[in-house]
């Protein structure tokens, strides 16, 4: 134990204590001029020193502006904000495409709108972001889950398949549409070509959420969804390019999509006062890739060769590879010399690199358009430091992390969030959970494989109760609990709390894991 309040302690003294309000932390982070291997792509301000934007970051205040005369209207764009999506248009090949200020989650959200109806079935990725499940909510559709192949290894979830999908599509014949992440969060692709045409040939529309892949179309067009036959893509261009945090892009590429539909969703999901600053930031990005792209993406291609060609000298790491990876996400396993993911994310901090995600076993960074070769060698100088340290303390050789995606249970991925061991202010709901001498089989056996079981799915229940999670075994959940970063909920409502299900995010839980959804105190929403 007392090596975990070491870590917590060096993770707090890196990330900054409870108490400090968002400008210090902020302003004291930007001190630091700390390496991200996390979103946003552009990494901080030297891509934009680097191309000459500085006069606009020097009049940022000033640039804050709402829709005064000249400066058209994001719901009527007819001038500047029309040049800049034509700029897009161009960019993605798309037939139309949208700015969102709202993130891609205000995108996902009116695609789903614009393609179903109350009642309607709709094939969609169990491994999709929890923004999905809202625009499935929303629309009061019905949810027909697709589930993705698991890297056995690690527990984490590969790509969804044709077959999958082609599957569902024939047992569901009335459903409109499908959508799926691709890349997901550890960077695997989907099979977007082939199940693009899956999906035309039952007579449904493809909306890929491509959050993670703004940037495949100019590095890796074979993965791009809007080369591969995908009808509506979202890309969140923050976070692998270099424009604002919460900005985004819609891309329809198909010929029979309604536009006047999408249009009036995109205006009920948006802010009706967009920020100029987010859609100013989407114009630099479309300047700096028209004008530099080409420099910039050989650059990129350069350096993560680089890397990936000096890891393999450095002895007992493992870099997970996959044939559909999107090879921009560094997965980063060190399992073989004795470290966990959260042992390597306490030694990135504390040598100032912050990465996006980690896991039992693994540590995901994230690389983007603004990282400099000195970022990727700072990394593997890291790495290669690592002495070896098995069986030292309890996150040691924490084992394998195949925890697995039950289709007839609930998923369950383990991930650690960076704000993870942050203090609660209320007071906990002590639970029997998962006995210490089981720690390292925690990710593992987390959830087991129950035949008998399934997933109940119902509607939204009108009337909810809270209670201890440990109590909520055979409960019907009406909050969705996510753990965040990634943002996949492990379970939604109208499905059915089981044993294992419990017992995993208690175990969560006792790990610092974040779980949007359970209380201070340690309690969840269950139906009345």
């Amino acid at each position: 134990m007392s090596e975990m309040k070491t870590g917590i302690e060096k993770l707090d003294k890196a990330v900054g204590r409870a108490g400090d309000s968002i400008l210090p932390f902020l302003l004291e982070h930007a001190k630091k001029r700390a390496v991200s291997f996390h979103m946003p792509g552009h990494k901080g301000s030297k891509i934009f020193e680097r191309f000459g934007y500085g006069d606009f970051f020097r009049r940022i205040a000033d640039c804050d502006i709402t829709e005064i005369r000249g400066a058209d209207n994001l719901f009527r764009a007819e001038s500047i904000i029309d040049a800049t999506m034509e700029r897009y248009r161009k960019l993605y090949g798309s037939r139309r495409s949208y700015l969102l200020v709202n993130g891609s989650s205000c995108g996902l959200i009116a695609a789903i709108l614009t393609l179903t109806r109350r009642g309607d079935k709709i094939i969609m990725a169990r491994n999709s972001h929890k923004s999905v499940f809202s625009g499935v909510e929303t629309a009061e559709a019905i949810p027909v889950y697709a589930y993705p192949e698991m890297l056995g290894s690690y527990g984490i979830t590969g790509k969804i398949s044709a077959e999958e999908i082609e599957r569902l599509l024939v047992e569901n014949p009335e459903a409109k549409c499908v959508v799926l992440p691709s890349p997901n969060y550890y960077g695997i692709c989907s099979e977007i070509e082939a199940i693009a045409k899956v999906c035309h040939g039952h007579g449904a529309k493809l909306i890929v959420d491509q959050a993670h892949g703004a940037h495949l179309i100019f590095m890796e067009r074979n993965l791009s969804a809007e080369l591969s036959g995908a009808d509506i893509v979202i890309g969140s261009i923050h976070k692998t390019l270099c424009s604002f945090t919460q900005s985004a892009i819609v891309n329809v590429m198909s010929d029979d999509i309604d536009i006047d539909v999408l249009e009036e969703n995109l205006q009920k999901m948006e802010s009706t006062s967009p920020s100029y600053l987010l859609m100013g930031s989407l114009d630099i990005n479309a300047d700096i890739i028209e004008k530099h792209g080409e420099d910039l993406f050989a650059e990129w291609g350069e350096n993560l060769d680089h890397f990936y060609g000096e890891s393999k000298k450095i002895k007992g790491l493992k870099i997970i590879d996959d044939e559909f990876l999107d090879r921009t996400k560094i997965n980063i396993d060190m399992s073989a010399l004795g470290y966990s993911g959260y042992d390597l994310e306490n030694i990135m901090i504390a040598s100032g690199l912050y990465p996006e995600l980690v896991t039992a076993d693994i540590l995901m960074c994230m690389t983007g358009i603004g990282n400099r070769r000195e970022d990727y060698d700072k990394l593997l100088d890291v790495l290669r430091e690592l002495p070896p340290r098995i069986g030292a303390g309890r996150w040691a050789c924490s084992g394998n992390a195949d925890i697995g995606m039950n289709k007839r249970s609930i998923m369950q991925t383990n991930e650690i969030a960076r704000d993870s061991f942050s203090e609660g202010k209320n007071k906990e709901i002590v639970c029997d959970s998962i006995s210490e001498d089981k720690d390292s089989e925690i990710a593992r056996d987390s959830i087991s494989e129950d035949k008998d079981s399934e997933i109940v799915y119902t509607p939204i229940p009108g009337e909810k109760r809270r209670i201890p999670l440990c109590e909520a075994e055979g409960e019907i959940c009406a909050q969705a609990l996510v753990p965040y970063p990634p943002g996949i909920p492990e379970i939604c409502p109208g499905e059915k709390f089981t044993k294992e299900l419990v017992d995993g995010l208690l175990s969560m839980r006792q790990n610092g894991v974040n779980i949007i959804g359970i209380s201070g105190a340690g309690t969840v929403s269950v139906k009345k």
